[in-house]
């Protein structure tokens, strides 16, 4: 015996939360400040997959205190809260914001008393 659910619907009530969460009105078109597209009919851009803090640790290399600090100063993604007191991340949130970091980062090679810094 086993269960399934189906991948919209799945989508669709991940969707419900992110409105939630930005406090965005259920048909109302929507871009996250993290660049995911919520169309009026409720359809992401992309299948949302939403990883819990050990997956973001591991995909950002960043320690739990680290997020929830980068959170507090408004520079990293906001949870998306699950069921109760469950939270999780959006992907795409996740992969916009390394991006972004990515774009940030100085392309100006570094001296060696800078690369020895760096690898500390």
């Amino acid at each position: 015996m086993s269960i399934g659910w189906k991948a919209d619907r799945i989508d669709r009530w991940i969707v419900e939360r992110i409105r939630e969460r930005d406090s965005v009105a259920g048909n109302a078109e929507h871009t996250t400040p993290w660049d995911v597209t919520i169309g009026k009919e409720g359809e992401g851009q992309t299948r949302l997959r939403v990883l819990r803090i050990k997956q973001v640790m591991s995909l950002t290399g960043l320690a739990r205190a680290t997020v929830y600090k980068y959170i507090h100063i408004r520079n990293f993604p906001l949870p998306v809260p699950l069921a109760g007191a469950s939270v999780g991340w959006l992907l795409a949130e996740i992969e916009y914001w390394l991006a972004s970091c990515a774009e940030d980062s100085s392309d100006e090679p570094l001296n060696e008393s800078e690369a020895f810094s760096e690898a500390a």
